[in-house]
């Protein structure tokens, strides 16, 4: 039986293998921590990337761009637009349709994108709203950023807080039982954290700091995302666990639902892998976002978190620790 979320790295290798690769043009296609492809068009770079949103029943429109945005952003793209397509059962309501295409609309209205296209449809395929938001931009060649370009010493910088995407999906599917068990301050920073989602404000100060990849935290949370950048880089990594940052209303929630909050999806946290640090966390720390070295790439292959001195093997992303959690939260309810 499947586990609910991505596949694993050995099912999603399987079947990546084999995928053709005949266009000239193509020059990133599908692999391991990749988050878009790339499209050589000439003088610019097309760069597309396709996600749903499937783990929640709020915020499903807000979510579905900024994380499409957010992978586009790795890359060092400008987002242009959007494709919106959403499927509905056939016991759903009209209303609710509208409410995750008016909040997707008004979130691309606020970046100034523009709604492409997409497809609408109810089908029994379905159980709840499933929507999935392709994002397409441009980067020019000088300006694109690659994984190949990291070199060993080169090291790894996180934005924000750990956990981030997960703490508000949590907060907004669970609210009331948390509130009664953690209180309603914790709840509302939690809430909170769906306005911190978008990371195309720090991918633009790291192109412009030295930054020579980057890479979206999105399900299998911070370590996932870690071995992801690694794997694409083709190097070794290590991550010192008292560097991570992680938010008061993340770790309270996640130790209330025992859950791992460096394995939970984390949307609104950038990895930057970059020369040297200080430069780039002093260029986000001025422009009001946080950041932190937390680690090394190395040339030796080993992916490891050190925590007080102890090493442990970073594996590749399972299922996202949300899963877990949700479930956990309909037993209180």
């Amino acid at each position: 039986m499947l586990k609910t979320g991505k596949l694993d790295s050995k099912m999603l290798s399987a079947l990546l293998t084999g995928l053709p690769q005949n266009r000239e043009e193509v020059i990133l296609g599908p692999g391991m921590g990749r988050d878009c492809c790339l499209i050589d068009f000439g003088e610019s770079i097309c760069a597309m990337t396709t996600d749903p949103i499937t783990g929640v029943s709020r915020n499903q429109g807000v979510l579905g761009v900024h994380v499409s945005l957010n992978d586009l952003a790795a890359y060092g793209a400008e987002p242009i637009g959007l494709l919106v397509t959403l499927m509905a059962p056939p016991d759903g309501r009209y209303a609710d349709i509208e409410t995750v295409m008016s909040d997707a609309a008004g979130e691309a209205e606020r970046m100034g994108l523009d709604v492409l296209g997409g497809h609408t449809e109810v089908t029994d395929a379905v159980t709840r709203l499933v929507l999935s938001v392709t994002a397409i931009g441009k980067v020019s060649k000088d300006r694109l950023l690659m994984p190949d370009r990291i070199r060993p010493g080169f090291r790894l910088v996180m934005t924000k807080t750990a956990g981030i995407e997960g703490t508000a999906i949590l907060a907004a599917e669970c609210g009331e039982a948390l509130a009664d068990e953690l209180g309603e301050d914790c709840v509302k920073e939690a809430l909170g954290m769906m306005d911190t989602i978008s990371v195309l404000p720090e991918s633009r100060i790291a192109a412009e700091t030295g930054a020579v990849a980057m890479h979206d935290v999105t399900e299998g949370g911070l370590l996932g995302a870690a071995w992801e950048f690694a794997e694409a880089a083709g190097l070794g990594l290590h991550i010192y666990r008292e560097h991570i940052a992680v938010a008061e209303s993340t770790r309270a929630i996640c130790e209330y639902l025992k859950i791992d909050p460096l394995k939970l999806i984390s949307s609104g946290c950038m990895l930057i892998a970059v020369p040297e640090s200080e430069p780039l966390i002093e260029a986000l720390r001025d422009a009001g976002i946080d950041a932190h070295d937390i680690g090394c790439f190395n040339e030796r292959g080993d992916r490891q978190i050190i925590a007080n001195g102890v090493k442990a093997f970073i594996e590749p992303p399972d299922a996202d620790e949300l899963y877990d959690a949700l479930a956990r939260c309909q037993q209180i309810v």
